[in-house]
C-alpha cells in the first residue's frame, strides 16, 4: 500500500498557518491502551477500510491513532501541547515518522464527512450535490472511497446528532475532531468557503431532522446499559442458538468467532470488499442472524453480539443522541426482518438441500430424515467431525455430503444421538448448569 502523500500546496492556507496539526499511524488500540504499529504496506483494503492480517490468518481493522509529530508520543484532540505547526507535521511525514497528517478542527471550522461515497472513481449523486453546495475544500480520503470537505460556518451551532446514514458533520467548538487530510483534491476545489452556515443549515434539516437532541445524561445511560449487558447470564439455549446460527447461515461462524466478514461479503454484489463500506452492513447481517436463532429474543441477540468477533469500540459509541450503536443495530434490525420467517427459510433451504442429496445418492435417505428431524445441517456435521470424531469420520469431514462413503454414513447414523448433542455444542464459556 503507498503511504499518503499531501501536496502542502494544497492545503487552504487558513489551516497551514494554524498550529492544530498532528500525525496519525496504521495500528490498533489495546483494551489495555498500548499501541501496536502495523506497516502501511503489509495492509489490505476491504470495504473502504484497511485491514491488518494476523499471524493465524485473520483480519483485524487498521485505525489511524494520532500522534504527536514532536514527541512521537499519542496525540490528543484535547491536548493541545500534542499539536504541532503545518511545517513540523509535514517534516514528521517525510522522514516517515508518521503514516499520513491530521488537523484538528478550530471553532467555526466544519468537516463534512461523505463515507464510501466514491465507487469505480465516481461519486455518487447525493455527495455531488453536498460537494456542490458547500462550495469548498474537498478532497479524498486517505482511503479513496470517501470524501472530506472542510469549511467555514461561524455562528452555527449543531443541536442534534451529527451522524446520519448518509453523512457526518463535525463543528470545532462543539465536538471535538481531527481530520486525517491526504491533501488528494477534488475536482479543484482548493478555496475554503468561510460562509457555510445556511448550507450546514439546510443539511441538518434535511439528514438529520428526525434526530433526538443529544441529552446531557447520555453517555451516564451508556454506562449504565454496559452494567446492565455484563449482568446478563448467557444459558444452554444461547449456546445451542449460536451452534444453530452457525449451522444455517454460510458465514455464521466466520462473523461470529473471528469477526471476520469479508466472506459474506464478497457474496453481495452491493456490500463487495473494495468497493462498498459494509461493515456496518455486516454487523447488522450478523444480527439478523442471531436474531433468527434466538427466536427475535433482543436482549439475547444484543448480548450476543457483544461476545461476537465482530465486537469493536463502535459499538459503545452514541450514534443518536442517546443510544449506543449496538442497541441501535439491533433495534433497527428487529424492525426490518422477521425472525420466523428467516427460520422457516432456513429450514427450506435445509430440506431443499437434503432433497436435492438424497435425488443424487438415495442411501442418504436415512441420514436425512435423521437431520431433519433434529434440524442439523451439513456445516454442523463438518463441526463435529472435525472436531471431536475419530476414525473415518475425522479423515472425511472436509468432503461434502453427497461424497461420504457409505460406511461414514452408517458411523454417523449409529452415532446420531451423540452427533446431535455436539452438533448443538458451542464453547460461550457457560459452564455446568
Amino acid at each position: 500500500m503507498a503511504k499518503n502523500k499531501p501536496t502542502p500546496e494544497r492545503f487552504p492556507d487558513r489551516m497551514r498557518r494554524k498550529p492544530r496539526w498532528m500525525g496519525w499511524i496504521w495500528g490498533a488500540k489495546e483494551p489495555s491502551g498500548r499501541w501496536t504499529q502495523f506497516d502501511p504496506d503489509t495492509l489490505e483494503p476491504h470495504d473502504g477500510h484497511m485491514w491488518h492480517r494476523r499471524a493465524d490468518g485473520t483480519l483485524e481493522a487498521a485505525s489511524k491513532l494520532p500522534k504527536n509529530v514532536r514527541t512521537l508520543r499519542a496525540g490528543s484532540v484535547s491536548d493541545p501541547s500534542t499539536w504541532s505547526t503545518f511545517e513540523a507535521a509535514l517534516d514528521a511525514l517525510r522522514r516517515g515518522d508518521v503514516h499520513g497528517l491530521g488537523y484538528v478542527l478550530d471553532d467555526g471550522e466544519a468537516l463534512v464527512d461523505l463515507d464510501g461515497c466514491i465507487r469505480r472513481g465516481e461519486l455518487d449523486g447525493f455527495s455531488r450535490a453536498v460537494v456542490s453546495k458547500l462550495d469548498s475544500y474537498a478532497e479524498r480520503s486517505v482511503s479513496g472511497h470517501g470524501v472530506h470537505v472542510i469549511c467555514v460556518a461561524d455562528g452555527f451551532i449543531p443541536d442534534r446528532g451529527q451522524k446520519g446514514a448518509r453523512v457526518e458533520v463535525y463543528v470545532g467548538g462543539h465536538t471535538n475532531r481531527y481530520c486525517t487530510v491526504s491533501g488528494d483534491v477534488l475536482d479543484g476545489r482548493e478555496e475554503l468557503n468561510e460562509d457555510a452556515e445556511d448550507v450546514l443549515a439546510d443539511l441538518y434539516q434535511t439528514e438529520f431532522a428526525d434526530r433526538p437532541i443529544v441529552t446531557a445524561n447520555a453517555y451516564e445511560e451508556a454506562a449504565e446499559f454496559m452494567r446492565e449487558l455484563e449482568d446478563v447470564k448467557l444459558t444452554k439455549d444461547d449456546e445451542r442458538a449460536v451452534a444453530w446460527m452457525c449451522g444455517h447461515y454460510r458465514h455464521g461462524r466466520d462473523m461470529f468467532e473471528k469477526g471476520n466478514y469479508l466472506g459474506w461479503a464478497s457474496d453481495r454484489d452491493k456490500y463487495s470488499p473494495g468497493s462498498d463500506n459494509s461493515r456496518s452492513a455486516a454487523d447488522a447481517a450478523l444480527t439478523a442472524y442471531l436474531l433468527a436463532a434466538t427466536d427475535g429474543d433482543a436482549d439475547r441477540t444484543l448480548a450476543l453480539l457483544n461476545m461476537s468477533g465482530m465486537r469493536r469500540p463502535k459499538y459503545a459509541e452514541i450514534h443518536d443522541g442517546k443510544h449506543r450503536y449496538d442497541v441501535i443495530t439491533v433495534a433497527k434490525t428487529r424492525k426490518k426482518v422477521n425472525p420466523a420467517r428467516m427460520r422457516q427459510d432456513a429450514f427450506d433451504r435445509r430440506d431443499e438441500r437434503l432433497d436435492t442429496l438424497v435425488g443424487w445418492r438415495p442411501d442418504l435417505r436415512e441420514l436425512a430424515d435423521l437431520m431433519r428431524a433434529d434440524d442439523v445441517t451439513d456445516p454442523m456435521l463438518r463441526y463435529v467431525m472435525a472436531y471431536h470424531a475419530t476414525g473415518p469420520a475425522q479423515q472425511e469431514y472436509g468432503k461434502p455430503l453427497y461424497k461420504y462413503r457409505a460406511d461414514l454414513i452408517r458411523w454417523i447414523v449409529t452415532q446420531w444421538a451423540r452427533v446431535v448433542e455436539l452438533a448443538y455444542t458451542y464453547d460461550l464459556g457457560l459452564g455446568g448448569d
